[in-house]
């Protein structure tokens, strides 16, 4: 997805950690079944945290501008080796 920008990751890994280290650090006594988002412990939250990263990667990188073509070309070129992969027009 060429949508998502640095922005866009770091918000998402700062609300995943988020939600961990609130309860490993920042009120540990609420580290309980009762007071987990949906039932999830800290420690079991690696798959809906790794959604919910995405999700707010995406609509954070849909409020900050497109990457560079140069930078998009070149995650194409990684993503498709020895393939010449350049940038839309315009895919923001």
């Amino acid at each position: 997805m060429k949508g998502i920008v640095k922005p866009g990751m770091i918000v998402g890994i700062i609300v995943t950690a988020g939600y961990i280290d609130y309860y490993k650090y920042g009120n540990p006594a609420a580290n309980n079944a009762a007071g987990w988002w949906l039932g999830i412990s800290p420690e079991g939250f690696g798959t809906v945290g790794a959604a919910l990263n995405f999700v707010v990667a995406y609509v954070v990188g849909k409020f900050t501008p497109a990457p560079s073509a140069d930078i998009q070309d070149l995650v194409g070129s990684l993503r498709y080796p020895g393939k010449l992969v350049t940038a839309p027009a315009s895919s923001h």
